[in-house]
């Protein structure tokens, strides 16, 4: 899951990639400072790809595997999520790697010693339950209301036979996406 997390940390983090770091800050009994992480993001994606693929990551949560997480995460109407579900073939392990604007989350389900797992929606539900005790006891890490689209990105209506620009009959016909 360590290995994992980079990838969507840094789509939500507007295609910066920030290594991970344990120790914040270190100050003595005065208060002095001892020791402060400094952060020094890389810029790995555009911005534009960034958030292209968290629009595609939107749909696995609003309709796709991930909407056992939609359903159980209580605070849909203020924080917004988005994520990719994950198993093996067998079901000997599952995941969900989420993130809303300003957290990165990642949980893995699965036993040191393969074995199936019957629930396979179970890293779903706790995903959504452990980000809804964070909205609900450290409200202020979630402070953004939406993915900002960054400029460069245009959007069209197209055909859902085509995938071209829709003719006339076909916006009359309603066959757009």
């Amino acid at each position: 899951l360590v290995q994992l997390l980079p990838a969507p940390a840094h789509v939500a983090n507007r295609g910066q990639f920030v290594d991970s770091f344990f120790i914040q800050k270190i100050t003595d009994s005065n208060d002095n400072l001892i020791y402060e992480h400094v952060v020094q993001p890389d810029q790995v994606v555009s911005e534009q790809t960034a958030y292209l693929m968290t629009d595609m990551l939107r749909t696995v949560v609003s309709n796709g595997t991930g909407s056992r997480v939609k359903s159980r995460f209580k605070h849909n109407d203020r924080v917004p999520i988005v994520g990719k579900t994950g198993t093996t073939s067998d079901d000997y392990d599952l995941w969900f790697v989420g993130f809303s604007p300003d957290v990165t989350l990642g949980l893995w389900v699965g036993y040191d010693k393969p074995s199936k797992l019957k629930d396979t929606n179970r890293a779903k539900y706790l995903w959504a339950d452990v980000m809804n005790e964070l909205v609900e006891s450290v409200p202020d890490l979630f402070v953004t209301e939406s993915f900002e689209k960054p400029d460069g990105i245009v959007t069209k209506t197209v055909s859902k036979v085509s995938g071209k620009l829709p003719s006339e009959l076909v916006l009359q016909e309603k066959l757009t996406v």
